[in-house]
């Protein structure tokens, strides 16, 4: 009892019957007898729209066939590690395995070649100074470029272990755009930001060599026991030549003197442009009501924060210029550091200084 035998066919074939047991095939028989098919299924009971037919398809779940849920296609997901000269990319078209591993030159051709005929796919770089450009390549063909913030893609695995090499970091970059929210974006700046950024930079660079020069020359006319001008690097140069000493008739003190008189020239035709580009920035007038507060650091100022509506309110721009106190804190204790000093240390020290300069002005108030 509860076992019964086909009673025709060449080849008998025996099932469970059993009170309350699922049907199961104990060998393969024709699919039109038990609806079940050849290969594979054997433990699911014959379905009565497939009983007539040769075959059973495994089913989809949630990618069945049927009009409200047709499969779409997965955007594949590519980690790039970019280098000066080369960068490392690794192609994920799933989430288990690696597809595809090459190399391409970190230049716009070797992008466009690469890139160019590819399917559109979803490409992370980690944030730095060739992000940006790349960024804008890779959009123009097509593809959603994910730029990593840079201070916190270690959380994602990179250098896991203490093994860390371009390979491992296009990898893990690939394999963490397979989990939602898990990528910590950053910020790209505008373009307009990104002018901003590069004039200030270029004139910061200029005042480290004239304030250098300055020093250089005033050490020199202290050994010679002559008294250098007290005055602003602005007119240094103009009053040295002004002394009529002999030590500035000499060869190495000429060429220092017509390189400040070149600096000069080149510092003033920056504040010009600067002064131009604070003409189209709506909060420049407000930002240098404050005392302390003029053109170098207010332009600063929204050059780091480039778009404030991504800060929900004060405190969130406070811990991205590092201005935060660092925080240890431990078994119920609260204990407070000095400030992290991460983000834009420029912007950063500008604001220090301004105020330093409103905290003096407060004393002498008082």
């Amino acid at each position: 009892p509860g076992w019964r035998k086909r009673p025709h066919g060449p080849k008998p074939t025996f099932r469970a019957v059993h009170q309350g047991a699922r049907p199961r095939v104990f060998r393969v028989a024709p699919a039109s007898v038990f609806g079940v098919a050849q290969i594979g299924w054997s433990g699911r009971p014959a379905d009565r729209a497939h009983a007539a037919s040769e075959t059973w398809s495994k089913p989809q779940g949630i990618w069945d066939q049927s009009p409200d849920n047709i499969r779409r296609p997965t955007v594949t997901k590519i980690g790039m590690d970019l280098g000066k000269k080369r960068s490392d990319v690794c192609v994920m078209e799933n989430a288990e395995r690696v597809s595809q591993r090459f190399k391409c030159a970190t230049t716009r051709e070797g992008l466009r070649k690469e890139f160019a005929n590819r399917p559109k796919a979803q490409i992370a770089i980690e944030a730095c100074r060739d992000s940006r450009w790349v960024r804008e390549v890779l959009t123009e063909l097509g593809h959603e470029v994910v730029v990593v913030d840079a201070s916190r893609v270690r959380a994602l695995g990179v250098g896991q272990g203490g093994r860390k090499t371009d390979r491992r970091d296009a990898e893990v970059l690939a394999r963490a755009l397979w989990i939602p929210g898990v990528v910590p974006e950053g910020h790209v700046l505008s373009a307009r930001a990104a002018r901003l950024r590069d004039v200030l930079l270029t004139r910061a660079q200029l005042v480290a060599q004239r304030t250098g020069l300055v020093t250089m020359l005033r050490g020199q006319w202290q050994a010679q026991g002559l008294e250098a001008p007290s005055c602003a690097a602005e007119v240094f140069e103009a009053r040295l030549r002004a002394m009529q000493q002999d030590a500035v008739q000499t060869t190495h003190a000429q060429a220092a003197l017509n390189v400040l008189k070149a600096l000069n020239e080149q510092l003033d035709v920056l504040k010009a442009e600067l002064e131009a580009l604070a003409e189209a920035e709506e909060a420049y007038e407000r930002l240098c009501s404050m005392p302390g507060v003029k053109l170098i650091v207010s332009l600063a100022f929204i050059a780091a924060l480039d778009d404030p509506g991504r800060f929900k309110n004060a405190h969130q721009v406070e811990a991205f210029l590092g201005l935060v106190p660092g925080e240890s804190s431990t078994g119920g204790k609260r204990r407070l550091g000095a400030i992290t000093k991460v983000g834009n240390s420029k912007a950063r020290s500008l604001l220090i200084q301004a105020a330093h300069t409103l905290l003096r002005m407060r004393r002498c108030e008082a």
